[in-house]
């Protein structure tokens, strides 16, 4: 007969105001870095990281985690689970990671990263840039940006190779065009060619790639009511170890 099974243990750890690391177990964990460019692992379970004071980096793991980077230039990394990443002041980077996670940039510049799952990010105050990595990022009904702002925020889908040229003819991956002379008009499913519709409340803007289905192949909502030039939306080149950004789509 084997030993029984300990439950897992929450634990708090605390930091200094000196560099630390602290990794919480498999338990709901509360890991404080206070002062110092701080390293958090959450691990299992749904824990709470706070970065405090200094440089940070939060790494939610698994679980459904709560990130608070605090003041300074941190990185949040949300990973497994339905976590909620804040970037506090500062120049912040936040990565959803996998599963419906909420990300609120705060304070400062910062850079917010849609990935696997339909995320909710809000830049806040500032210029900010949304970016999603691949066309996986946002299908379905999409991420949705809460508070973009025109003419300060940017939008940037990733891309490699040739999966987002809207003519196959031509090297290198070409301009898309906006679909008709109203924000209503409905997709015709053409390759390189992108549509806006108001939806309620909402924008929702859709991206039609060379695969030749009628599939869009990137959504992303806009809470708030928008015009298509209202939209600075660029790609992301990622084939390289640099990332290429160029001015792709043109919306009248």
């Amino acid at each position: 007969m084997g030993k029984p099974t300990k439950p897992p243990v929450d634990r708090t750890l605390t930091g200094t105001a000196r560099d630390n690391s602290l990794a919480g177990d498999s338990g709901n964990d509360t890991l404080n870095g206070l002062g110092g460019n701080d390293y958090l692992f959450g691990r299992g379970g749904n824990d709470k990281l706070y970065g405090g004071d200094g440089n940070d980096r939060l790494y939610g793991e698994q679980g459904d985690d709560y990130l608070d980077g605090g003041a300074g230039n941190d990185t949040l990394i949300g990973d497994d689970g339905r976590d909620i990443l804040s970037g506090g002041s500062g120049v912040d980077i936040l990565n959803s990671g996998v599963g419906d996670d909420t990300l609120d940039g705060g304070l400062g510049h910062d850079e917010l990263l849609g990935a696997g799952g339909a995320d909710t990010l809000t830049g806040g105050a500032d210029d900010d840039w949304f970016i999603f990595l691949n066309q996986s990022d946002s299908r379905g009904i999409g991420d949705i940006i809460t508070d973009y702002q025109v003419g300060i925020d940017r939008i940037f889908v990733g891309y490699s190779e040739d999966r987002w040229d809207a003519n196959e003819s031509v090297e290198g991956v070409q301009t898309y065009d906006f679909v008709g002379d109203s924000p209503l008009d409905q997709p015709s499913g053409v390759n390189g060619q992108a549509t806006v519709l108001l939806v309620g409340d909402t924008t929702v803007l859709k991206l039609f790639n060379n695969d030749g289905d009628t599939t869009a192949d990137f959504v992303l909502t806009f809470q708030g009511h928008y015009q298509p030039s209202d939209l600075q939306l660029s790609f992301m080149e990622m084939g390289g170890p640099t990332p290429v950004f160029t001015e792709m789509i043109h919306f009248p």
